[in-house]
């Protein structure tokens, strides 16, 4: 059961909390946000002319599978894919014929950031 005293007991808390948490100087965090935005903007810009991620990204990594190559056409990262018929081994011994593309059956990863224009050919 939920009483008034617990009620005052969290409320007091998450003041204190609030209270030791407000002690970073506003300036400092603007700051701080802002030269962040001002290089992740740079890096993005950089990444487009250049067609390589930038300096904040991580690449995903996919188990037993890879990421699609693309090339940057106009701005625009191109992805190609293939539908095709693919011959699975799902354990040692059972094979089966899959639907997948570019030659695997869960097919490429795509990777692309917030913000990138994509085209894909399938």
């Amino acid at each position: 059961m939920f009483t008034r005293r617990n009620f005052l007991t969290h409320a007091g808390v998450a003041a204190g909390g609030v209270a030791l948490l407000s002690k970073v100087s506003t300036a400092e965090a603007e700051d701080a946000i802002q030269a962040t935005n001002n290089n992740k903007l740079a890096t993005d810009a950089d990444a487009l002319t250049a067609g390589q991620p930038g300096a904040d990204y991580t690449p995903v990594v996919t188990p037993n599978n890879i990421s699609l190559p693309w090339k940057l056409v106009g701005g625009v990262k191109v992805f190609h894919l293939i539908a095709e018929e693919v011959e699975h081994e799902f354990a040692p011994g059972i094979k089966a014929f899959c639907w997948g593309y570019n030659g695997h059956v869960h097919g490429p990863t795509i990777e692309a950031v917030e913000g990138d224009r994509v085209r894909i050919y399938v």
